[in-house]
């Protein structure tokens, strides 16, 4: 707003000048001290109004004390201000060139009239040699070059600004040897067009304000802003050749476009926090912030966001409640260092850094960030995905001390090259997140992994960076889905708690695993090995599918099998429950396919054992008139059709192991529903030193149903077929801990159709 109102006021007063004025000429002498007021000096005689022109016609030298209060001063050629003339003005001189040469125009304001608050110096080429001064004092509004074509040279020379004052400058701007503007008290400092620092000049702001259009600090120059003061950038600012910016107590950097530092040179905002303040001082970028060639950017208490194009920078050093904020795709290329002090990545992030340093401080990743060839290391702080996905590559080492990375929402992905090790720190993934790591983890003994989200595991998780030792106070709690992709380590404590642990067709080893919860459940596939020097214990949920415990299976609560399919499971040390809320799921789908549970060592089962069996095998059975033989050791008397399942092989129980009571029967149909057995169906059981089975006889009228003519040999060979099989099983078992299970004769490709006539 007081831009446009100087450039009116210049017109105005131009319109005034060559409308209503008179010229006067000056004839005086310039050799002392001389007031332009005094009529006998001015040609045609007479005192000059404000709005009349006075000028020198020639090229002149001024020296001594020189007063224009107010009007208007022409020179035709060159003024040269030299030898500490000061030059006091609140009206217009203008002039071809003028020079400073140790000299001082001093813009003060005059009360009234049109001039008012104005002091205008316009020329071509304003030059200030020798320790020169371009001051505005209080409360006035100097204008200096209002040429557009104007340039302004600073040569070991200074423009200073007081107590609210205003400068305007138009045209380009250029300071060397050691110049400087400096505007201590409040006042404002308008340049329109291009600044140019060199050879260690400088702008030093106190309470101020400066716009620019586009600046270039080269050669160890610097602006300083502080106490409240405000830098607003129009254009590009450029950083080279060991150059700075410095922003502190409050003080605040706008740049529309972009920012390049290079060449050693620092962006800089400090402040030492006040009352329990924070991002005391700030700084904006709307364009790209690019930092190369050994540059830093260094943040202290303080803010700075970019939401340009790209953010490129070389070292950070991010200190003391402050934040960098991204909005646009960034790389950091050289050392990064935050300390008490947040980043916020709201785009791309690529971090290529030798070392990324945070203390205290949060890193708060909301968009794809990728971090290769880099050490990361942490101490009270914490990382978090909060969505995108955090990719870890090439090499990349965490060290975490009294931190956590946490995955919000997202992905978070190590690769086989990646090391994270943990002291006294944690690792989250919440219902939204996804960690999916083929990488090796370190737990030491205070650190832990908790799992909301889903785990995708192909590497190790490890006790400290000791790989063949363990401790038992490290833990990793599941309470979301854990998959194991390949085989791997667990070298720490697994606690499965309302969580799916699902292994795969893969080898695991797990120090130590327990399983809470009704919802829990763990999941074998055809190939699983979890292998253990420690119990397997189930307190709770579920433990299905097909594979080899390597090792004890303890049972306090919860299912082993499943009960809706057929499970092969081999256990080759003992089967142990401690408590009759234990239950054993048993299916039993056809003559071939049935749950088979194959215990190395000894059995306790004291639990509830549920036996369920395909209905259409029951009608088959009550359709049947030949008799059966049963699949244990002693042929059966009976001339009743019956059919005998071996579920369960052990080398030896303890007895109470397999009591009547907490046995039970059912059938279910190709929809799941389960029923009660028909009445005409006798159920028993037959435990003895080494087997478990279960018999199905029909204790109604032979072919009550039809009377299907069944061959009882076809179905015994079938049966005694199955039973080599879980024999050679057990043998397998008992002398392997890789087991090679699901054994089916190659006999058993015998239909049902020829068993029983149908299909069944």
């Amino acid at each position: 707003m007081k831009i446009n109102y100087l450039i009116i006021s210049i017109l105005i007063i131009t319109f005034l000048k060559f409308s209503n004025s008179i010229n006067y000429e000056w004839i005086g002498p310039f050799n002392s001290p001389q007031y332009y007021q005094n009529y006998s000096m001015w040609n045609p005689t007479g005192v000059p109004s404000l709005v009349d022109t006075r000028s020198i016609n020639s090229a002149t030298i001024l020296e001594g004390y020189l007063y224009i209060m107010g009007g208007f001063l022409g020179v035709k050629n060159i003024i040269e201000i030299r030898d500490k003339v000061y030059l006091t003005l609140s009206g217009v001189i203008e002039s071809e060139s003028i020079l400073l040469n140790n000299g001082i125009i001093s813009v003060t304001k005059l009360e009234s009239g049109v001039f008012e608050h104005d002091g205008i110096v316009r020329s071509n080429y304003i030059t200030f040699l020798n320790v020169s001064t371009f001051r505005v004092l209080k409360d006035s509004t100097g204008l200096l070059g209002a040429n557009i074509n104007t340039s302004i040279v600073l040569y070991n020379s200074k423009i200073e600004l007081f107590l609210n004052s205003v400068f305007l400058n138009l045209a380009l701007v250029q300071l060397f040897n050691g110049s400087y503007i400096y505007n201590p008290f409040g006042g404002e400092l308008f340049m329109l067009h291009k600044i140019e620092l060199y050879d260690t000049s400088y702008i030093h702001l106190v309470s101020s304000k400066f716009v620019i259009n586009d600046c270039h600090l080269m050669n160890e120059s610097f602006i300083l802003a502080s106490t409240g003061s405000g830098v607003e950038c129009n254009g590009t600012v450029i950083l080279s050749d060991e150059s700075r910016i410095v922003l502190t107590k409050k003080s605040t950097l706008y740049v529309f476009g972009d920012m390049v530092l290079k060449d050693n040179s620092f962006l800089k905002v400090t402040d030492a926090p006040e009352g329990g303040d924070v991002f005391d001082s700030y700084i904006f970028i709307k364009g790209s912030l690019i930092c190369e060639d050994k540059s830093t950017v260094y943040v202290n208490n303080s803010v700075v966001a970019v939401s340009g194009f790209k953010v490129s920078l070389m070292n950070v050093q991010v200190t003391e409640n402050s934040g960098l904020v991204v909005y646009r795709k960034t790389s950091f290329n050289g050392i990064v260092y935050f300390d008490r002090s947040n980043l916020i990545a709201n785009d791309t992030l690529i971090v290529n850094s030798p070392t990324m340093v945070l203390i205290d401080s949060k890193f708060d990743i909301l968009f794809d960030t990728t971090i290769s060839f880099t050490l990361v290391a942490c101490r009270n702080s914490i990382i978090t995905v909060i969505q995108g996905s955090f990719l870890a590559n090439n090499g990349t080492m965490f060290f975490l001390l009294d931190s956590s990375i946490i995955v919000e929402k997202g992905d978070l992905i190590m690769d086989p090259t990646v090391e994270l090790k943990m002291a006294n720190s944690k690792l989250k993934v919440y219902g939204n997140g996804k960690l999916i790591t083929s990488s090796s983890i370190y737990l030491n003994e205070t650190s832990t992994m908790e799992n909301k989200g889903i785990i995708n595991l192909s590497g190790a998780i490890y006790y400290n960076d000791l790989t063949s030792f363990s401790n038992s106070s490290v833990f990793i709690s599941n309470s979301g889905m854990f998959n194991i992709e390949q085989s791997t380590f667990i070298n720490v404590f697994f606690e499965n708690l309302n969580g799916t642990f699902n292994v795969g067709n893969n080898s695991i080893y797990i120090e130590n695993f327990t399983q809470n919860d009704t919802s829990s459940s763990t999941t074998l596939k055809f190939g699983s090995i979890i292998n253990s020097l420690n119990n397997l214990n189930i307190n709770g949920g579920s433990l299905t599918g097909s594979g080899l415990i390597n090792t004890t299976l303890s049972q306090s609560d919860g299912q082993l099998g499943s009960s809706t399919q057929t499970n092969k499971i081999n256990i080759t040390n003992d089967y142990l429950q401690s408590s009759n809320k234990s239950k054993i799921s048993i299916v039993i789908d056809s003559l071939e396919d049935y749950t088979n549970i194959n215990v190395g060592n000894w059995v306790d089962i004291i639990g509830e054992l549920a036996i369920s069996i395909n209905e259409r095998l029951i009608e088959a059975l009550l359709s049947s008139s030949s008799g059966f033989l049963d699949s244990s050791s002693d042929s059966s008397s009976s001339s009743k059709p019956q059919l005998s399942f071996t579920l369960m092989s052990f080398e030896g129980k303890s007895e109470l192991s397999f009591k009547e009571n907490k046995i039970t029967f059912s059938t279910y149909n190709n929809e799941g529903e389960k029923k009660k057995i028909n009445d005409c169906i006798l159920t028993k059981i037959k435990s003895n030193s080494k087997t478990f089975s279960a018999l199905f006889e029909n204790n109604c009228n032979n072919g009550a149903n039809g009377g299907i003519k069944l061959s009882g040999g076809a179905i015994a060979g079938i049966v005694i077929g199955g039973v080599a099989a879980v024999v050679s099983v057990i043998t397998l078992v008992h002398f392997s801990q890789k087991i090679i299970y699901g054994l089916k004769s190659k006999d058993s490709v015998i239909k049902l159709a020829k068993i029983f006539g149908k299909n069944i």
